[in-house]
């Protein structure tokens, strides 16, 4: 009995360590920003629903690459569906579900997800709004973050993105 508690008391102990090991990185990053601007290609529309614009629409997005605020490039690569059309009465949005991979190379990558409004007659972010999406995880430097990224679409057609992390 005496064994087991002492096996059991050694298995918390180093439990505890490791979690305060780890609490000083997690610390670090909270809060970090990554920035960049990013020009998109033009985004390439698949039709999946009925014909013409309707909800299920396929939006696949990429970036001609990016180089953020350390001097590291990467590429921005994602999809959007179309969810609502602004087919309400009165409702002057589309409503846009997408998943964003932005890739750092080395095998570090950052997913964001998002719900974005956009007006009906612009099929963008409007120059000047900012739109935020989640940051649902990541891979390599980025593994297992969280956080926000604030996209603003810019008067030259560009976007800028400030990601915060929050691990």
């Amino acid at each position: 009995m005496r064994a087991l508690r002492l096996v059991v008391m050694f298995l918390l102990g180093v439990g505890v360590a490791a979690v305060l090991g780890m609490v000083p990185q997690v610390i670090a990053d909270s809060g970090r920003q990554v920035a960049f601007t990013n020009v998109p290609n033009t985004p390439t529309v698949v039709d999946l629903g009925t014909m013409g614009d309707s909800p299920t629409d396929l939006v696949v997005v990429s970036s001609a690459g990016f180089t953020d605020d350390t001097g590291r490039n990467g590429t921005v690569n994602g999809f959007e569906f179309y969810a609502d059309l602004g087919d309400v009465a009165g409702d002057p949005f589309d409503d846009l579900l997408g998943i964003m991979v932005y890739d750092f190379g080395d095998g570090s990558t950052i997913v964001a997800m998002s719900k974005t409004f956009i007006p009906l007659e612009d099929n963008e972010i409007p120059i000047g709004q900012t739109v935020d999406r989640a940051l649902v995880g990541g891979t390599g430097e980025f593994l297992g973050v969280m956080g926000e990224d604030a996209v603003t679409r810019n008067a030259d057609d560009s976007y800028s993105h400030v990601l915060t992390l929050d691990r």
